[in-house]
């Protein structure tokens, strides 16, 4: 048997998001089948961390697709070509991208439909992509694995998708994110912020993410105590941050809020659990993992009651309406002027995090595919 998916997001240096996600449920379900061949997709060469198993076999496509016009061409072009080739017999696309010209089953993965309610935080040619296909896509996959409830009701309500054909597969903390020392919290904070508290944001620098309220409500904060504070933003340049970039340069507390880039996971660790709180005000996520990774840091959250981010955080954190900057800010003082409180978020956020689990979840993509695989 041979199943093949599209690898081009298992990349070390910016292994985030859908790729993260692909990486934690691969790396346990491939090297309990050497039985099956698996092959990789992608566009450079396959790096250590992702060869699971002597089973794996990466394969190289070119050019690399970076204009959906590429993307289809692959897709319906080359992908039923390969599928021959190699005599595959299913294949699972992670980022939701298959082919409507391949007979073999397809399980595809929508984490969230964020293109529909924001459009205007993708370029113009993804939006038509994504509008123009998903649907397509939806209707032709032979199951769809989505990662959270909300999503799934997304899916049914817009395209019309029967519920039994979707399944939910949440994702998790790995076990690397955990408490720190207090003495090891005051080590990181001394590296990064000269030993000055922090709040923290994660996650792509793109316009969904609403860090133009955040910094509004940081400044906000920042004058009204007494003390030094600072803010970490730490994720890659997405796309349509000029105007984030605007804001910031527009603060009048600028000079505390510092731009780490992507850092990697022992880094990410030790910077939320050496934080005041997390503060992920996104105006929508199809789950946001960095909510479940600040938890089991030990670290409060503060987070948005909107999409699925409720349904992640349970009674574990303070939700916030994402577009009042207000609402926010009186968050953040919260977590900073009450120890009770704070305690009372680590010790929820924690169990709260214990609910989910990256093996759980590997192993119903497991039984999808051998389901699959066995018709």
């Amino acid at each position: 048997m041979t199943i093949a998916l599209d690898a081009r997001l298992l990349r070390r240096r910016f292994l985030q998001g859908i790729g993260r996600v692909t990486h934690e449920l691969l790396r346990r379900i491939i090297p309990r089948h050497p039985e099956i061949r698996w092959i990789f997709f992608l566009h450079h060469t396959l790096e250590a961390p992702f060869r699971y198993g002597e089973n794996v076999e990466p394969v190289r496509l070119f050019p690399p697709a970076r204009h959906p016009l590429i993307e289809l061409l692959w897709f319906e072009a080359y992908l039923p070509w390969f599928v021959r080739r190699y005599g595959i017999d299913l294949f699972y696309a992670p980022a939701g991208f298959l082919s409507t010209r391949i007979a073999i089953p397809q399980v595809m993965t929508i984490h969230d439909l964020a293109f529909l309610y924001y459009p205007r935080a993708y370029k113009w040619s993804y939006q038509w992509y994504y509008r123009r296909w998903y649907p397509v896509y939806a209707r032709k996959a032979t199951h769809i694995v989505t990662v959270s409830e909300a999503t799934r009701r997304d899916i049914v309500r817009h395209y019309s998708i029967a519920p039994e054909k979707i399944t939910v597969i949440p994702n998790a903390a790995t076990a690397e994110f955990a408490p720190l020392m207090e003495e090891e919290q005051a080590r990181v904070r001394q590296q990064w912020t000269q030993g000055i508290p922090y709040f923290i944001t994660v996650g792509t620098i793109q316009p969904r993410k609403n860090l133009v309220r955040l910094f509004q409500a940081f400044d906000q904060v920042r004058q009204q105590v007494e003390k030094p504070l600072k803010l970490l933003v730490v994720g890659r340049k997405g796309w349509r941050y000029q105007e984030i970039f605007a804001a910031y340069q527009q603060m009048r507390y600028h000079q505390d809020v510092h731009f780490l880039g992507t850092v990697d996971d022992q880094t990410l660790r030790q910077l939320l659990a050496a934080s005041v709180a997390l503060c992920y005000p996104s105006l929508y996520e199809g789950f946001g993992l960095p909510v479940l990774e600040a938890m089991q840091s030990g670290t409060p959250v503060i987070c948005s009651n909107r999409s699925a981010l409720p349904e992640v955080a349970g009674d574990a954190a303070i939700l916030i309406d994402p577009e009042d900057e207000a609402d926010l800010q009186r968050a953040m003082v919260r977590v900073l002027r009450d120890p009770q409180l704070r305690q009372q978020l680590i010790q929820r956020g924690r169990q709260r995090a214990q609910q989910f689990s990256w093996e759980q979840s590997a192993q119903q993509l497991e039984q999808i595919f051998l389901a699959l695989l066995s018709d």
